[in-house]
């Protein structure tokens, strides 16, 4: 992780937790980042441009609903609109008690109303048959559609340890096969995720075949609290059956959350986890195995990070959750124009190799 330097950190007024962080996406591209603490603050950070130079700002975001005294324990938001800002911002306080994954071991489904411009609980098992018998509270879930939208995988993992994956027709909202495994400790966090990142390189630059046929692999990573933390290989063919453990994942205390982000920008994706004993690790797969190829230290345990571009600049920053406060941590920007100009001048050689040929044919 040595081409990631600081570039800005802001105090929370309490701590928050690995739910705390959401991001906001723009209409016009640009991105801003939600931060809630545990005692009914929430803030939104993003860079502002002035006078050619980017300033961060951070301000605090006031919702009146919530009430005094209560704990926010998540957040979460997504943007309605293509053409505008038309934001919806779910926040989960303990006494409203608006949850997705609930104390009663279920998971509970809210649906749009779009008539009474509110949202009404509808049963899960219409929509979702994949969470029914759910053993404890799901601490995390993730799901995954393919293009067509005709297969669905959908995984979680719980609080005593459970973790399933299922493949589900929604068409006919009929789950095809499951998985299960049992972790010794609770399930802070699973997320499926492709080798690749999803800016593609272009094929005239020579990407090699096989890489092409491992983009539409879905991989699944489970992170726990006791042991060490588990990537599942191509989990819509193999299901469970082919596992590689993180080395040293648990040697820094409980794993608390994760991140999927081409750090590196090779073009392949490295896994990010972050541990209660305030240690950033980051894998990579390297012969058919996945290694620790780095790690940061953090003053305060790490609750949760993204990877998404604040400053709007096309270059993506690691947004990193600790205890007492938010980090923003930028490329360097000398191997960012080094990147760049070694990516040019490949585009520059193609272009002079397609020239010749037109000339001598």
């Amino acid at each position: 992780m040595d081409n990631i330097i600081d570039a800005h950190y802001f105090l929370l007024p309490s701590q928050g937790n690995i739910y705390s962080l959401s991001k906001l996406c723009m209409c016009n591209g640009n991105n801003k980042i939600l931060a809630a603490s545990l005692r009914r603050k929430i803030f939104s950070f993003e860079y502002m441009c002035s006078d050619g130079a980017l300033i961060p700002a951070v301000r605090e975001v006031v919702f009146t609903y919530i009430p005094s005294g209560a704990e926010i324990i998540s957040i979460d938001s997504f943007n309605k609109s293509t053409s505008g800002d038309d934001f919806v911002i779910g926040i989960t306080i303990i006494k409203v008690v608006w949850l997705l994954s609930g104390s009663d071991n279920k998971i509970h489904v809210f649906r749009e109303d779009r008539v009474n411009h509110c949202y009404s609980q509808v049963e899960v098992d219409t929509y979702f048959p994949e969470f029914s018998d759910i053993p404890s509270v799901v601490m995390w879930m993730d799901i995954r559609y393919n293009e067509e939208h005709t297969q669905r995988l959908t995984a979680y993992g719980c609080e005593c340890g459970y973790m399933k994956l299922s493949v589900v027709d929604p068409q006919n909202r009929e789950v095809i096969t499951s998985w299960s495994a049992r972790f010794a400790g609770s399930v802070s966090s699973v997320r499926m995720f492709d080798r690749y990142s999803s800016v593609q390189c272009p094929s005239f630059l020579g990407k090699e075949e096989d890489k092409l046929a491992e983009d539409s692999q879905v991989n699944l990573l489970v992170t726990s609290t006791l042991q060490p933390s588990v990537v599942y290989m191509n989990v819509a063919q193999n299901g469970l059956n082919c596992s590689h453990s993180l080395p040293s994942s648990e040697e820094f205390d409980a794993v608390l959350c994760s991140c999927i982000a081409d750090i590196d920008m090779d073009g392949e994706q490295e896994i990010l986890l972050g541990t209660y004993g305030q240690e950033m690790l980051m894998y990579k797969y390297k012969s058919d195995s996945w290694v620790l190829s780095g790690k940061r230290t953090f003053a305060n345990p790490i609750h949760s990070v993204l990877y998404v571009d604040v400053t709007g600049d096309g270059v993506k920053e690691l947004v990193v959750l600790s205890l007492r406060g938010v980090h923003i941590l930028q490329h360097d920007p000398d191997i960012i124009n080094e990147k760049l100009l070694r990516g040019y001048q490949e585009i520059s050689n193609h272009d002079e190799s397609d020239r010749g040929s037109a000339v001598t044919s």
